[in-house]
Protein backbone atom coordinates (compact mmCIF):
# COMPACT_ATOMS: atom_id res chain seq x y z
CA UNK A 1 0.00 0.00 0.00
CA UNK A 2 1.29 3.04 -0.79
CA UNK A 3 0.80 5.03 2.51
CA UNK A 4 4.02 6.69 2.42
CA UNK A 5 4.27 8.62 -0.28
CA UNK A 6 0.26 10.29 -0.70
CA UNK A 7 2.15 13.33 -1.29
CA UNK A 8 -0.28 13.62 -4.58
CA UNK A 9 -3.67 15.87 -5.11
CA UNK A 10 -5.63 12.53 -4.55
CA UNK A 11 -4.53 12.46 -0.93
CA UNK A 12 -4.60 15.77 -0.28
CA UNK A 13 -7.74 16.34 -0.81
CA UNK A 14 -9.40 14.08 1.46
CA UNK A 15 -7.49 16.04 4.35
CA UNK A 16 -10.16 18.88 5.30
CA UNK A 17 -13.48 19.37 6.44
CA UNK A 18 -15.67 17.30 3.66
CA UNK A 19 -14.17 14.28 4.37
CA UNK A 20 -14.56 14.36 8.15
CA UNK A 21 -16.47 11.64 9.29
CA UNK A 22 -19.13 13.24 11.24
CA UNK A 23 -19.79 16.03 8.97
CA UNK A 24 -19.95 13.39 6.09
CA UNK A 25 -22.31 11.67 7.64
CA UNK A 26 -24.45 14.48 9.07
CA UNK A 27 -24.26 15.77 4.85
CA UNK A 28 -25.66 12.47 3.56
CA UNK A 29 -27.87 10.74 5.95
CA UNK A 30 -31.13 10.77 4.08
CA UNK A 31 -28.70 9.41 1.03
CA UNK A 32 -29.78 5.97 0.99
CA UNK A 33 -30.80 4.98 -2.53
CA UNK A 34 -28.55 2.61 -3.56
CA UNK A 35 -28.33 0.91 -0.35
CA UNK A 36 -30.75 -1.90 -1.34
CA UNK A 37 -29.18 -2.15 -4.63
CA UNK A 38 -25.61 -2.65 -2.71
CA UNK A 39 -27.14 -5.10 -0.27
CA UNK A 40 -28.69 -7.22 -2.73
CA UNK A 41 -26.27 -7.68 -5.25
CA UNK A 42 -23.52 -8.53 -1.75
CA UNK A 43 -25.96 -11.66 -1.20
CA UNK A 44 -26.02 -12.43 -4.90
CA UNK A 45 -22.62 -12.41 -5.20
CA UNK A 46 -21.80 -14.56 -2.06
CA UNK A 47 -20.45 -14.41 1.31
CA UNK A 48 -16.76 -12.21 1.11
CA UNK A 49 -17.16 -8.46 -0.30
CA UNK A 50 -14.56 -5.85 -0.04
CA UNK A 51 -15.58 -1.62 -0.57
CA UNK A 52 -12.98 0.27 -1.84
CA UNK A 53 -13.69 3.75 -0.91
CA UNK A 54 -15.61 2.43 2.22
CA UNK A 55 -15.92 6.18 3.65
CA UNK A 56 -17.83 6.08 7.10
CA UNK A 57 -19.27 2.53 6.55
CA UNK A 58 -22.74 3.71 4.78
CA UNK A 59 -23.00 0.87 2.63
CA UNK A 60 -20.59 -1.95 4.23
CA UNK A 61 -22.27 -1.22 7.28
CA UNK A 62 -25.78 -2.60 6.17
CA UNK A 63 -24.06 -5.32 4.25
CA UNK A 64 -22.43 -6.98 7.06
CA UNK A 65 -26.36 -6.57 8.85
CA UNK A 66 -26.94 -9.42 6.92
CA UNK A 67 -24.07 -11.77 7.55
CA UNK A 68 -21.85 -10.94 4.76
CA UNK A 69 -18.13 -11.07 5.91
CA UNK A 70 -17.26 -7.18 4.68
CA UNK A 71 -13.73 -5.47 4.15
CA UNK A 72 -13.84 -1.53 3.64
CA UNK A 73 -10.63 0.02 2.75
CA UNK A 74 -10.41 3.74 2.96
CA UNK A 75 -7.56 6.30 2.09
CA UNK A 76 -9.58 8.87 4.38
CA UNK A 77 -8.38 7.97 8.02
CA UNK A 78 -11.08 10.36 9.62
CA UNK A 79 -14.19 8.65 7.52
CA UNK A 80 -12.64 5.40 8.88
CA UNK A 81 -12.47 6.26 12.39
CA UNK A 82 -15.98 7.04 12.35
CA UNK A 83 -16.91 3.60 10.56
CA UNK A 84 -14.79 1.95 13.18
CA UNK A 85 -16.98 4.03 15.94
CA UNK A 86 -20.05 2.74 14.45
CA UNK A 87 -19.17 -0.79 13.76
CA UNK A 88 -19.85 -3.91 15.97
CA UNK A 89 -17.74 -6.29 17.01
CA UNK A 90 -19.39 -8.70 13.85
CA UNK A 91 -19.01 -5.31 11.99
CA UNK A 92 -17.29 -4.94 9.18
CA UNK A 93 -13.14 -4.71 9.30
CA UNK A 94 -11.51 -1.50 7.82
CA UNK A 95 -8.89 -0.95 7.15
CA UNK A 96 -6.72 2.22 5.97
CA UNK A 97 -5.58 1.99 2.12
CA UNK A 98 -4.90 2.77 -1.15
CA UNK A 99 -7.12 1.91 -3.46
CA UNK A 100 -4.78 2.17 -6.44
CA UNK A 101 -2.35 -0.41 -4.98
CA UNK A 102 -3.11 -2.55 -2.06
CA UNK A 103 -2.55 -6.31 -0.75
CA UNK A 104 -5.10 -7.96 1.42
CA UNK A 105 -3.68 -11.40 1.02
CA UNK A 106 -7.39 -12.71 0.65
CA UNK A 107 -9.92 -12.64 -2.42
CA UNK A 108 -13.27 -11.83 -2.49
CA UNK A 109 -16.90 -12.52 -4.51
CA UNK A 110 -17.60 -9.11 -4.63
CA UNK A 111 -15.29 -5.96 -5.05
CA UNK A 112 -17.58 -3.21 -5.07
CA UNK A 113 -16.31 1.16 -6.01
CA UNK A 114 -19.60 2.50 -5.16
CA UNK A 115 -21.01 6.48 -4.95
CA UNK A 116 -18.51 7.43 -7.87
CA UNK A 117 -15.55 7.40 -5.84
CA UNK A 118 -13.77 5.82 -9.28
CA UNK A 119 -13.93 9.36 -9.72
CA UNK A 120 -10.86 10.39 -6.65
CA UNK A 121 -8.57 8.48 -9.42
CA UNK A 122 -7.16 11.66 -11.16
CA UNK A 123 -5.35 9.13 -13.90
CA UNK A 124 -6.15 6.63 -16.08
CA UNK A 125 -2.53 5.40 -14.52
CA UNK A 126 -4.40 5.47 -12.01
CA UNK A 127 -7.62 3.31 -12.42
CA UNK A 128 -5.59 0.94 -14.47
CA UNK A 129 -3.18 0.46 -10.91
CA UNK A 130 -6.73 0.00 -8.83
CA UNK A 131 -8.51 -2.51 -11.45
CA UNK A 132 -5.18 -4.50 -11.14
CA UNK A 133 -5.29 -4.66 -7.78
CA UNK A 134 -9.02 -5.52 -7.82
CA UNK A 135 -8.58 -8.15 -10.56
CA UNK A 136 -5.90 -9.70 -8.26
CA UNK A 137 -8.08 -9.88 -5.29
CA UNK A 138 -11.47 -11.18 -6.93
CA UNK A 139 -12.03 -14.61 -6.77
CA UNK A 140 -12.82 -17.03 -10.29
CA UNK A 141 -16.70 -16.69 -11.17
CA UNK A 142 -16.64 -13.06 -8.58
CA UNK A 143 -18.34 -9.73 -9.38
CA UNK A 144 -16.60 -6.30 -9.94
CA UNK A 145 -19.03 -3.74 -9.93
CA UNK A 146 -19.38 0.25 -9.44
CA UNK A 147 -21.61 3.17 -9.87
CA UNK A 148 -20.41 6.63 -11.03
CA UNK A 149 -22.21 10.02 -12.30
CA UNK A 150 -22.39 10.99 -16.14
CA UNK A 151 -20.02 14.13 -16.65
CA UNK A 152 -23.13 15.94 -18.27
CA UNK A 153 -25.12 16.22 -15.06
CA UNK A 154 -21.71 17.16 -13.22
CA UNK A 155 -20.50 19.36 -15.27
CA UNK A 156 -23.72 21.56 -15.65
CA UNK A 157 -23.04 23.93 -12.75
CA UNK A 158 -19.17 24.00 -13.39
CA UNK A 159 -19.55 27.22 -14.60
CA UNK A 160 -17.50 28.93 -11.85
CA UNK A 161 -20.17 31.15 -9.97
CA UNK A 162 -20.47 30.86 -6.20
CA UNK A 163 -24.12 29.52 -5.11
CA UNK A 164 -25.71 27.52 -1.72
CA UNK A 165 -24.49 24.33 -1.76
CA UNK A 166 -26.31 22.35 1.03
CA UNK A 167 -26.71 22.57 5.03
CA UNK A 168 -27.37 20.58 7.88
CA UNK A 169 -26.91 20.81 11.81
CA UNK A 170 -23.74 20.75 13.43
CA UNK A 171 -22.68 17.49 14.80
CA UNK A 172 -21.07 18.63 17.35
CA UNK A 173 -24.06 20.31 18.73
CA UNK A 174 -23.85 24.18 18.26
CA UNK A 175 -25.67 25.53 15.63
CA UNK A 176 -25.94 24.78 11.86
CA UNK A 177 -23.45 24.20 9.17
CA UNK A 178 -23.90 26.31 5.84
CA UNK A 179 -22.24 25.38 2.73
CA UNK A 180 -22.08 27.39 -0.50
CA UNK A 181 -19.25 26.25 -3.33
CA UNK A 182 -18.34 26.53 -6.74
CA UNK A 183 -17.30 24.56 -9.74
CA UNK A 184 -15.04 24.30 -12.64
CA UNK A 185 -14.32 21.96 -15.13
CA UNK A 186 -11.35 21.45 -17.29
CA UNK A 187 -12.08 19.75 -20.71
CA UNK A 188 -9.17 18.25 -21.64
CA UNK A 189 -8.04 16.75 -18.18
CA UNK A 190 -11.62 16.10 -17.38
CA UNK A 191 -10.81 17.40 -13.95
CA UNK A 192 -13.75 18.12 -11.67
CA UNK A 193 -12.88 21.00 -9.17
CA UNK A 194 -14.96 21.96 -6.17
CA UNK A 195 -14.45 24.45 -3.74
CA UNK A 196 -16.66 24.46 -0.81
CA UNK A 197 -17.11 27.29 1.82
CA UNK A 198 -18.64 25.62 5.22
CA UNK A 199 -20.14 28.28 7.55
CA UNK A 200 -20.62 27.46 11.24
CA UNK A 201 -23.26 29.41 12.80
CA UNK A 202 -22.35 29.21 16.66
CA UNK A 203 -19.13 31.55 15.95
CA UNK A 204 -19.15 32.74 12.00
CA UNK A 205 -16.53 30.87 10.86
CA UNK A 206 -15.41 30.06 7.42
CA UNK A 207 -13.69 26.32 6.77
CA UNK A 208 -12.37 26.11 2.75
CA UNK A 209 -12.19 22.50 1.32
CA UNK A 210 -11.36 21.96 -2.07
CA UNK A 211 -12.41 18.43 -3.55
CA UNK A 212 -11.27 17.56 -6.90
CA UNK A 213 -12.59 14.49 -9.10
CA UNK A 214 -12.34 13.00 -12.59
CA UNK A 215 -14.77 12.57 -15.17
CA UNK A 216 -15.27 8.92 -16.90
CA UNK A 217 -17.94 8.51 -19.47
CA UNK A 218 -19.01 4.67 -20.48
CA UNK A 219 -17.00 5.13 -23.73
CA UNK A 220 -13.56 6.08 -22.06
CA UNK A 221 -14.38 3.61 -19.19
CA UNK A 222 -15.31 0.41 -20.88
CA UNK A 223 -10.92 0.83 -22.41
CA UNK A 224 -9.67 0.54 -18.94
CA UNK A 225 -11.75 -2.17 -17.98
CA UNK A 226 -10.81 -4.33 -20.88
CA UNK A 227 -7.39 -3.93 -20.65
CA UNK A 228 -7.37 -4.46 -16.80
CA UNK A 229 -8.85 -8.03 -17.97
CA UNK A 230 -12.81 -6.93 -16.93
CA UNK A 231 -15.61 -7.41 -19.45
CA UNK A 232 -18.96 -5.90 -18.37
CA UNK A 233 -22.15 -7.86 -17.81
CA UNK A 234 -24.18 -5.59 -17.24
CA UNK A 235 -24.92 -1.66 -17.67
CA UNK A 236 -27.66 -0.03 -16.22
CA UNK A 237 -28.81 3.90 -16.05
CA UNK A 238 -30.00 3.42 -12.56
CA UNK A 239 -30.14 0.93 -9.20
CA UNK A 240 -33.29 -0.12 -10.67
CA UNK A 241 -32.20 -1.77 -13.54
CA UNK A 242 -32.72 1.42 -16.01
CA UNK A 243 -31.28 1.40 -19.25
CA UNK A 244 -28.15 3.38 -19.87
CA UNK A 245 -28.51 6.40 -22.13
CA UNK A 246 -27.57 10.11 -23.06
CA UNK A 247 -29.67 11.39 -20.51
CA UNK A 248 -29.13 8.80 -17.26
CA UNK A 249 -27.53 10.30 -14.35
CA UNK A 250 -25.77 7.83 -13.45
CA UNK A 251 -23.84 4.46 -14.78
CA UNK A 252 -23.92 0.93 -13.07
CA UNK A 253 -21.23 -1.12 -14.20
CA UNK A 254 -21.22 -4.86 -13.13
CA UNK A 255 -18.38 -6.62 -14.49
CA UNK A 256 -16.49 -10.45 -14.29
CA UNK A 257 -12.99 -11.60 -14.94
CA UNK A 258 -12.13 -11.86 -18.90
CA UNK A 259 -10.40 -14.62 -19.37
CA UNK A 260 -6.81 -13.96 -20.09
CA UNK A 261 -5.98 -14.64 -23.86
CA UNK A 262 -2.98 -17.03 -24.50
CA UNK A 263 0.41 -15.43 -25.88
Amino acid sequence: MRLEALGDAAWQHVNNRYYDGAHYDRRYEDYVHDVQFWCDLAEASGRRVLELAAGTGRLSLPIAARGIDVVGLDIAQAMLSRAKSKAGADGPRFLVGDMRDFDLDQRFDLIMIACSSICHLLSDDDVLSCFASARRHLDAGGTFAMDLVLPARETAIADGQWRPRFGYLDPAGRGDVTVRGRRSYDVASRILTDELDYEFSDDGRVERATRVSRMYPFDQLCPLLERSGFAIRECHGGFGGEPLTDTSAIQVLICERAPRMAG
